[in-house]
């Protein structure tokens, strides 16, 4: 790589970090939030679904570079008596060893080998987008070279011009304005500076007009200071602009860092961290507090290029990534059977009726729900090389709030609870049978949030009208994050799904999320971290425990608890544990990592046996989306090490 640099700061407190009971979301006041939110409305899914109904299934599968076969539907229509082609369309392909830098969307066979789709797994940070002034742009940021205008008959031509110019160094431009008419010209003239260059000198200064003689120019020279960097802000790329009675001629230019204000990266300098306001909080994402330069490319909150960079761990799209889910918010993965029920209340029109009544027959396509599913099964098809994912939505209405809520706030984790008691008193089937959990309301308090994902498969919203808000919010729930909390989502991030790309975009892409929830193999083993998954459990094991006594007088207890599935066990997303070590009270252990680690008393010295009774419950919907629940509570001896 010919310049590479990657620092990382601590996260300090701001209002755009995810946290507290729910992750911020879209309408958080961020300028893509601005852009995709509320007003693209039904709009945006109906322009998606468009866009995915053009495409068949061959299209898709051949896209993806994959085989297709038609199906019974279409050999019906073959020669009966073919029965060597029929056969032969029912053949598995036989197993192969997947290539170095590519990983199995299955799990590999008792050989090693791959049983389905090899596919290229490539972490290292490219950008996919146009480079520009040393950054990654998913679109084309726009033209800052000036062009000659004409104004009151007169052409105007600017000198002294930079596409970038370090903010702190003066420049100084050359207007002038030429007469290529045949007759005298004469004009008011007027100038427009724009709020980040400072005037230090100018010849427009008490002057009221100019007069050009056929074949005559004048020049005024004016001396700007650029006051502070918008380089990551394109919509004020703009220096001044000439008025001429009433009609405007712009002069484009951008104001970049200096070399004191950091390390050299394509030809532009740019800190390591940045805050432009104290608060580093105006706008939400107009910040960063790491950043990567990977090939002569800047990318802010980056963290690395590759997964050398990454200390041991993988790096995935310029995030070090230890595993799926990455995030606490996960109470399951993107994979098997799924019940989601979606609650509407306060919404016109659907006031009244039976609470308990599924209406998803009418409302899901209505709220085109379809395109949740539609979303997560095209990155699992090219991450995988096969489906992964089922959604049965039931949908809830003739709701309203003040049948079921008194409170003075409306916080979403008290609305929740009240609503799910009103339900339970009513006799509709409970919360805890599906796992997600979505209540639409325009009243409850989301942090000023349009939407927001909670623990659990818990998430709250205003709206039902943008499908893949939903699929963002569920996003969360799966181990993905935010892409939009910092200035990553104006660049790399901002296509993506979980950088607030509600189809405002295009087709919203799975930057990041790939990685957090299981879509690329972070643990190098051959397989893609989501194919090791159980999606329908018949049991829970305890599959490892140790002990360690540490330096700090400690026990380390780690442990793994996975699904046993047909005589094999495979992860799943345990995110509650309880744990009773010896003679000590039950501790909640709350971790949704594969392999867990608890911190206790030393109740026992090295060598000596260490009796650990662990509990745990593991809810989920079975082939037939019948809910499902496991227990485990085992009691384990082990020794301390």
């Amino acid at each position: 790589m010919s310049c590479r640099f990657a620092v990382v700061v601590i996260c300090f407190a701001l209002s755009g970090c995810s946290g507290g009971s729910g992750a911020r979301d879209v309408g958080a006041g961020a300028d893509v939030g601005a852009d995709v939110g509320a007003d693209v409305g039904a709009d945006v899914g109906a322009d998606a679904d468009a866009d995915a109904d053009a495409l068949t299934d061959a299209d898709s599968a051949a896209d993806l570079g994959l085989d297709f076969d038609a199906g019974p539907d279409a050999d019906a229509d073959a020669d009966s008596s073919a029965d060597s082609e029929a056969d032969a369309d029912t053949v598995e392909p036989p197993p192969v060893a997947c290539e170095p830098g590519e990983a199995c969307g299955s799990r590999l066979t008792v050989d090693g080998l791959c049983p389905g789709t090899c596919v290229l797994q490539d972490p290292e940070l490219a950008c996919l987008g146009t480079v520009a002034y040393g950054l990654c742009w998913p679109t084309p940021p726009g033209e800052v070279t000036p062009a000659d205008g004409v104004l009151g008959g007169m052409r105007w031509h600017v000198d002294g011009h930079s596409e970038v110019s370090p903010a702190g160094e003066p420049v100084t431009l050359t207007l002038t304005a030429t007469n290529d008419t045949g007759g005298s010209l004469s004009a008011f003239v007027a100038l427009e500076v724009s709020p980040d260059w400072a005037v230090q000198a100018t010849d427009f200064e008490g002057l009221a007009g100019i007069t050009l003689p056929p074949g005559a120019s004048k020049s005024l020279d004016v001396t700007l200071l650029p006051t502070r960097a918008n380089v990551f802000e394109p919509w004020t790329w703009n220096i001044l602009t000439v008025r001429v009675d009433g009609k405007g001629w712009s002069v484009p230019g951008i104001i970049g860092f200096g070399s004191a204000d950091g390390p050299s990266c394509g030809g532009q300098h740019f800190p390591t961290s940045w805050c432009p306001d104290p608060a580093c909080g105006t706008p939400i994402g107009g910040y960063y507090v790491s950043a990567a330069c990977c090939d002569d490319v800047f990318y802010p909150g980056a963290t690395c290029c590759t997964s050398a960079d990454c200390f041991g761990i993988a790096c995935v799209d310029g995030r070090c990534m230890a595993e799926a889910p990455n995030f606490s918010w996960a109470n399951n993965a993107p994979t098997g059977h799924q019940r989601i029920v979606l609650v509407l209340v306060d919404q016109p029109d659907l006031t009244t009726g039976d609470v308990c009544a599924d209406r998803s027959e009418t409302l899901g396509p209505a709220y085109q729900l379809e395109q949740v599913e539609a979303w997560f099964d095209e990155v699992s098809q090219a991450r995988l090389g096969r489906d992964t994912l089922s959604l049965q939505w039931t949908v809830r209405a003739g709701l309203v709030t003040e049948d079921f809520y008194s409170g003075s706030s409306y916080f979403f984790n008290d609305y929740f609870d009240a609503l799910e008691a009103h339900l339970d008193a009513q006799g509709c089937a409970p919360f805890a049978d599906y796992d997600k959990v979505v209540v639409v309301s325009p009243v409850i308090d989301l942090l000023g949030s349009t939407a927001q994902a909670a623990t659990g498969g818990r998430i709250g919203s205003h709206t039902a009208s943008i499908p893949l808000l939903f699929a963002h919010e569920l996003g969360h729930t799966y181990g993905a994050s935010d892409l939009y909390l910092d200035l990553g989502a104006r660049f790399r991030y901002r296509v993506d799904l979980m950088g607030d790309n509600l189809g405002g975009y295009g087709p919203p892409t799975d930057g990041v999320l790939r990685g957090e929830i299981g879509y690329m193999d972070l643990d190098q083993d051959g397989v893609v971290d989501l194919a090791q998954f159980a999606d329908a459990p018949d049991a829970l094991v305890v599959s490892e425990i140790t002990a360690t006594a540490s330096k700090k007088g400690t026990i380390e207890l780690h442990y793994r608890i996975e699904g046993l599935q047909g005589g094999t066990t495979g992860r799943l997303v345990i995110p509650a544990v309880t744990i009773t070590a010896g003679q000590s009270a039950p501790v909640l252990h709350q971790d949704t990592r594969a392999k867990k680690v608890l911190v206790i008393d030393p109740t026992a010295a090295p060598g000596e046996s260490l009796t650990i009774r662990l509990e745990a419950t593991y809810r989920y919907s079975d082939a037939t989306f019948t809910p499902r629940v496991l227990t485990l509570d085992e009691t384990v001896s082990v020794t301390v090490q």
